[in-house]
């Protein structure tokens, strides 16, 4: 609902208000588009965090430019192949964090 001033200024200044409107509409659009570039960007560096993310010709990038991704899998890429898969298709949760050691003298 317009308020009585905003109603006026549109009546007695048409193509100012549409001018303003417009302009606006495209600062607002254009908003939206660089949330979409961030987001997408965001998207591309969790892929390069985590290779099991992006898509085959990734995990094939990843396997062949990271050794130490290699070596954490034994140099068997098939291995991690069925990993990303897995990975990909829910199959496996990685848990990280506030994990307690326990130890005998704790016990105690």
């Amino acid at each position: 609902m317009e308020s009585k001033d905003l109603q006026e200024f549109k009546t007695k200044y048409p193509k100012l208000f549409k001018s303003i409107h417009d302009q606006g509409k495209n600062e607002t659009e254009a908003l939206h588009r660089r949330m979409d570039a961030v987001r997408r960007e965001q998207e591309h560096q969790q892929v390069e965090k985590d290779p099991s993310k992006g898509t085959e010709a990734q995990w094939t990038h990843a396997w062949d430019t990271d050794a130490e991704l290699r070596a954490e899998f034994g140099q068997d890429r098939e291995c991690f192949f069925h990993y990303c898969r897995a990975q990909a298709n829910g199959q496996i949760k990685i848990i990280k964090g506030n994990c307690r050691r326990y130890t005998r003298e704790g016990a105690l």
